[in-house]
């Protein structure tokens, strides 16, 4: 029996919420809108238990709401509570940039030129969705770069509505290639491996997005 060995596999409300998710984010469904457990279930080809766990997973994340008799609607963002998320990202962000100029990661850096470099040759016929990737990437890469495991994990948690809202703000308001504003100064700051300048250059880039893209978050 020793050679036996057991496949876990994760629980069907985990497979499913990734979709889910990014469903919400992208803005498959909107705000108010109610999400149809049996057209799901059917999609999915599973109970409503499960999806029911991954609605509750969502409600926590405050990307849904829960309500009697009703069932899950997809919440609104509110705008105070995106002010107080950008503000703990931008310090989030801003510590790991000075680390990571201060560590000087040879890979994170060919990474970061790289992913700046795909970002100034796009163009007006650029997809929002592929500027949202780059722009992703070189935030994320920062991030990692830190080496802090704990910072990267933090960052993904406060990303969720932070994502959803930056979907919205590409849709509605700015060609792609025109968004990137605060890399050049970033990245400079890294490769001369001066902290405090890093540190200042991503608070200011974050904080100058933050106030663009909550002026969208109290529309409706």
């Amino acid at each position: 029996m020793s050679g036996i060995s057991f496949v876990t596999r994760p629980p069907i409300s985990t497979q499913i919420l990734p979709k889910l998710r990014q469903d919400i984010i992208e803005g498959h469904w909107r705000p108010g809108d109610r999400l149809p457990e049996p057209l799901l279930c059917e999609q999915f080809g599973i109970s409503r238990t499960p999806l029911r766990d991954a609605f509750r997973v969502l409600e926590a994340e405050g990307l849904l709401k829960l309500v009697v008799n009703v069932g899950a609607v997809v919440s609104r963002p509110c705008p105070k509570e995106l002010e107080g998320t950008f503000r703990v990202l931008a310090l989030l962000e801003a510590g790991a940039a000075e680390q990571v100029a201060l560590r000087q990661p040879a890979d994170c850096l060919t990474a970061l030129r790289q992913i700046h470099g795909h970002m100034e040759r796009l163009d007006q016929s650029s997809s929002p969705r592929t500027y949202f990737q780059l722009n992703d990437a070189f935030h994320r890469t920062v991030v990692d770069g830190a080496g802090n495991p704990v910072l990267t994990t933090m960052r993904e948690q406060l990303m969720i509505q932070i994502t959803r809202l930056r979907y919205t703000y590409y849709r509605r308001q700015l060609s792609p290639a025109r968004t990137g504003g605060g890399h050049p100064e970033v990245l400079l700051a890294l490769e001369q491996g001066d902290g405090p300048q890093a540190f200042a250059a991503m608070r200011e880039h974050v904080e100058a997005v933050a106030r663009r893209m909550l002026v969208l978050a109290g529309q409706p």
